[in-house]
């Protein structure tokens, strides 16, 4: 690509907390040139696995820090790595060589709707068909899903089969517009069916065991999108999870208090 959507105030991402702490406030230059990086070339990842792909990467941030107190290479591999262990990078895919996360792909969808082909990577590709619907419905990427073109079935490294292929009694689950349970992981939100067997191998946020859930029903997730955009929806929807499972509160109504939030931010 040559051009993508930057987060306004990405630098205060949580996230960065760790990483910040460790190496200072060229990490967030870091990432960011990673960023540039992985949309200008593959458009959704980046080849970090082998020596040599290390090495130019390294080579490459170190050029984009030239100048005064310019780091040394191996500054830079420790940056990158507790970028991955923060959770910026999904760490099952880091763990081959792949560097990439939801939310880069989900600019990445977004900045290639209008064309006419795009091709991607099962093994590598991270949003679930529902995630790209509610992005868009009108992608490319998307109707390889439908298709199930190249065994691409989802997320999750297309092991799982297309939803009009699951049974009739785990979409019964979800009919009469029931709530919807949003697994909230360290960069995106993926939903799921409630009640269904959650996938062990994802990072939680802050790299914890165990999931915080955010419950919506599809109607509640559209009117959200509607009224504060997907980045704000995303935003929320993470914010939520963290005040429930990391404090410790209980949450009657997830969409009213979601809404509340944005109603006080403004973005309503």
């Amino acid at each position: 690509m040559e051009y993508y959507a930057r987060d306004i105030g990405l630098e205060r991402d949580r996230k960065f907390r760790r990483p910040r702490l460790q190496h200072g406030a060229v990490v967030v230059l870091v990432y960011e040139l990673l960023l540039d990086l992985i949309y200008g070339d593959q458009g959704y990842f980046l080849y970090y696995g082998s020596t040599d792909q290390k090495e130019d990467v390294h080579w490459a941030i170190q050029t984009g820090l030239q100048g005064k107190d310019q780091p040394v290479v191996d500054k830079i591999s420790k940056m990158v790595a507790s970028l991955i262990d923060s959770g910026l990078f999904e760490p099952r895919l880091a763990e081959q060589g792949i560097l990439t996360s939801h939310r880069i792909q989900r600019t990445y969808y977004r900045a290639t709707v209008e064309r006419r082909e795009v091709q991607i990577q099962p093994a590598y590709w991270l949003l679930s068909p529902e995630e790209m619907q509610l992005l868009s419905r009108k992608s490319a990427i998307l109707r390889q899903f439908d298709r199930g073109e190249n065994g691409v079935y989802g997320a999750n490294n297309g092991e799982d089969p297309p939803r009009e292929a699951q049974s009739k009694e785990k979409d019964s689950t979800r009919s009469g517009g029931g709530p919807r349970a949003l697994d909230i992981y360290v960069e995106d939100v993926l939903d799921t069916d409630e009640g269904q067997q959650l996938r062990p191998d994802y990072p939680q946020l802050f790299g914890g065991i165990g999931q915080h859930r955010v419950l919506l029903t599809d109607a509640q997730i559209d009117s959200l999108m509607i009224q504060i955009g997907h980045e704000a929806f995303d935003y929320y929807v993470e914010k939520l999870a963290d005040y429930i499972g990391h404090k410790g509160r209980f949450v009657k109504d997830h969409y009213r208090t979601i809404l509340k939030w944005a109603r006080e931010d403004g973005k309503v």
